[in-house]
């Protein structure tokens, strides 16, 4: 329940229908207001709070602030969970991320200690989406590719950059969830075996040049599921 109302509350706080500034009402109006119990008030504004959205102090009510300002990379993908006309613009705004923040990753890996045998079997999730139909296996395909990925940073061991990984993942989730299906994807698998066995054998310049050649693929893959359709049906492969 404190879910839900922490959700409420966050999406009128994001829509700017709740001034910045302003103090929250008291709390047993928001639980009237709401039909929900005063402590599932008082855990969704912890919640909140923790977000950055709102600020408690002492000897009066909670004050809501700005979120462009206090907000952090959890408000990113709620603010991508619907569509909207700027998912193309903020689609390229991660896909320019992704190409800052995961040769670093990459480069980490190589320098450092790493465990290529798990990278791999993140690899091999891949495979297992097109044992789906393989029209429907495009969103899940991709994926788990950006899953691939977030092993990749968990092996660094560098909390921010994990946490920045998981964050996009989270936002490509939330936008592909509105994207039409397409017919024909080239797998990148091959290509993730490469990169993973070029970290092993400490292939530096490799193993960026496989990785560039992957987000290049992949981010014509995204801007092409996101373009506008008449259809948001799946078509069939060629027999």
């Amino acid at each position: 329940m404190s879910t839900s109302v922490a959700d409420r509350l966050r999406a009128l706080i994001l829509a700017d229908k709740l001034e910045t500034g302003a103090l929250i009402p008291p709390e047993h109006v928001l639980a009237a207001g709401l039909k929900v119990g005063r402590s599932a008030i008082r855990e969704a504004v912890s919640r909140l709070v923790a977000e950055g959205l709102l600020e408690p102090r002492r000897g009066v009510r909670t004050r809501i602030l700005c979120w462009r300002s206090n907000g952090g990379l959890d408000l990113l993908s709620t603010l991508m969970s619907k569509p909207s006309p700027k998912a193309q613009r903020t689609l390229r705004q991660l896909l320019w991320l992704r190409r800052a923040i995961y040769p670093p990753i990459v480069e980490t890996l190589i320098d450092g200690r790493h465990d290529t045998d798990r990278m791999m079997s993140a690899v091999f999730d891949i495979r297992h989406a097109w044992k789906i139909h393989f029209w429907t296996a495009i969103p899940s395909m991709l994926l788990n590719e950006e899953r691939v990925f977030c092993e990749l940073a968990l092996q660094t061991g560098n909390e921010p950059v994990i946490l920045l990984t998981q964050t996009i993942r989270r936002v490509l989730e939330r936008l592909l969830a509105f994207a039409p299906y397409e017919s024909e994807l080239d797998s990148a698998e091959e290509r993730f075996k490469d990169l993973v066995k070029a970290i092993g054998a400490r292939g530096r310049t490799e193993a960026l040049e496989i990785l560039d050649e992957l987000l290049r693929l992949r981010e014509q893959t995204w801007l092409a599921l996101l373009e506008p359709s008449d259809s948001t049906q799946p078509t069939p492969p060629p027999p």
